[in-house]
């Protein structure tokens, strides 16, 4: 056994009490966070409208949405002058909602592109906040930055719910997205950081169902509640029992170890032991494993550091990021798989989020759909792993793409009047998107050398956050002009991304590469037989060829 290795210490303690603390308090942050991520559906949603002329004193010949037209005649002359107005109040339609952020500020016509902008701030915010997040976490701590993270969002929310200007509710949703979208990612940190190696890709996948449960009550909540205000405070329920969990949660012992409080780490390390029932090694062998583990820590830092992988300061650290990509291009194998990950990474975010956004676009209703959406969410979580081990990673997601990519294009040319097949081809579209998405992020950790694996998933998140940000102008504001344009945008890319998923290598039952230069002689052996196959072929063709005889 290997008493470098904090590993040991969690085969030791198991599954019990103390892991699952941490399961449920950031699986409850998931589900807590849905209202927060997905508010552009119920807060900011394409409410249909008319222009309101109850006010125009004048005679209106003309009424359109966003113009009307008065008809004056003037008898003096008798010639009538129609004159184009642009309408200043409109009516809406309330079949769905009674108070919203559209029309509270009359966010259409040539202001309907700030409806886009209030989802597109939070995932710009969320993309900022990661590596300033990731810093701050590894300097100060996973708890106590979760901690401060947590009350400024639900800060950013309830001043939202209060806000009477629009740009101030813009710039408190970008903060929403700094902190929240971040801290997703510091509790998933956490949770792998506490769970023992065996379970990692399970307790993995199985992090993701609270959030099929959080859009559930998202939908439920949304059909309960239909002022945009009262339903964002009591969508902020769920975040203070999580906050309240969050109190009884123990710093990582590992980044306690890693950063010399061992004291700390053995103080939580003791509870671990308590609450999991488990016997733990004495407290000074304890002590002889976190040295051993922070010194190797510690050598790992400055080789990093001396291979340019990591900088000890925020700057560089994002310029680091900045860098990553270029290093993913350096030789043309890796170049390949990079290029084909970055293709799907942006149509998995697109699209998921592209289809969890297009209820009204379907003409359904928005709150069972967004129910029934979070129902096919749970198998789409729980059974990709076991699935992937029979099929193969590359044909699951391929045919999952390409499932999602089918069904979501026969929407663009089917009536939408037809419900039970609408929503039957939506959620099947639904289904296989989030089974991609889920596959997509295994695929990113297993494709990549151990190299450079970190620099791929870096970048890949940028990739990720293109999809989001550009999913609420196809869904809002081409949408508006013509609902079948999102469905046909988001069926082909998803198509194409099946077939980039195929040119990318199988995983299964094959070993991980180590380093770039041995995924580059794989590629060339494979090159080389496959060329020696091909010249082996047309040799053996032209043997079994017979010349003509002359009779």
């Amino acid at each position: 056994m290997d008493h470098s290795d904090f590993d040991d210490i969690l085969i030791i303690l198991g599954l019990g009490k103390w892991n699952l603390l941490y399961y449920v308090t950031f699986g409850l942050h998931e589900f807590a966070v849905i209202g927060f991520l997905f508010a552009i559906t119920y807060v900011a949603p394409n409410v249909h409208f008319s222009c309101d002329v109850s006010q125009v004193t004048e005679p209106v010949s003309v009424i359109e949405q966003c113009t009307y037209v008065i008809s004056q005649n003037e008898t003096y002359n008798v010639t009538t002058e129609e004159l184009q107005e642009k309408c200043t109040s409109w009516i809406y339609n309330d079949t769905y909602f009674e108070n919203t952020l559209t029309s509270e500020f009359n966010l259409v016509c040539d202001d309907s592109y700030l409806r886009p902008f209030f989802h597109t701030v939070l995932t710009i915010g969320g993309f900022l906040g990661s590596p300033i997040n990731g810093y701050l976490s590894d300097r100060y701590g996973r708890k106590m930055l979760t901690l401060i993270t947590s009350l400024i969002a639900i800060i950013s929310v309830l001043l939202t719910t209060l806000a009477t200007n629009f740009n101030i509710i813009l710039v408190l949703r970008f903060f929403t997205g700094l902190t929240t979208i971040p801290t997703i990612d510091t509790g998933f940190t956490i949770c792998m950081e506490v769970c023992e190696p065996r379970l990692r890709t399970s307790v993995g996948m199985l992090l993701g169902v609270p959030w099929a449960f959080g859009t559930m009550w998202w939908g439920a909540l949304g059909y309960m509640i239909r002022d945009w205000r009262w339903l964002l405070r009591i969508s902020t329920i769920p975040y203070y029992i999580y906050l309240a969990l969050l109190l009884f949660v123990s710093e990582s012992p590992r980044w306690l170890i890693v950063s010399g409080s061992h004291d700390l780490a053995l103080k939580a390390i003791r509870r671990a032991g308590k609450w999991n029932k488990v016997t733990l090694p004495s407290d000074e062998e304890l002590l002889t494993r976190m040295k051993s583990i922070q010194k190797s820590s510690r050598k790992q830092s400055i080789t990093e550091e001396e291979n340019g992988v990591i900088k000890s300061s925020l700057k560089s650290r994002i310029l680091k990021n900045i860098k990553q990509a270029f290093v993913l291009f350096r030789t043309p194998e890796l170049r390949r798989i990079t290029i084909l990950t970055y293709i799907v990474c942006v149509v998995s975010s697109l699209v998921y989020y592209g289809i969890s956004f297009s209820a009204l676009n379907f003409k359904l209703d928005p709150f069972m759909y967004m129910i029934v959406g979070g129902l096919m969410e749970i198998p789409a979580c729980s059974l990709v792993v076991p699935i992937i081990v029979k099929t193969g990673m590359i044909p699951f997601t391929a045919g999952s793409f390409f499932i999602c990519g089918i069904n979501i294009l026969i929407l663009a040319f089917i009536s939408s009047d037809i419900k039970w097949l609408t929503i039957t081809l939506a959620m099947i579209g639904k289904f296989s998107i989030s089974a991609a998405f889920q596959a997509v992020v295994l695929l990113i950790t297993e494709v990549f050398p151990t190299e450079v694996r970190m620099r791929a998933m870096g970048t890949s998140s940028f990739f990720l956050t293109i999809g989001n940000i550009t999913v609420p102008f196809i869904t809002e504001l081409l949408g508006s002009y013509h609902a079948w344009i999102p469905s046909v945008i988001f069926g082909i890319a998803s198509l194409l991304a099946g077939i980039a998923t195929m040119f990318l290598p199988e995983t299964r039952n094959k070993h991980l590469f180590e380093t770039v230069s041995q995924l580059e002689e794989d590629a060339l052996r494979k090159k080389n037989r496959k060329g020696t196959e091909n010249t082996k072929e047309a040799e053996a063709l032209t043997m079994n060829e017979k010349p003509e005889s002359n009779i």
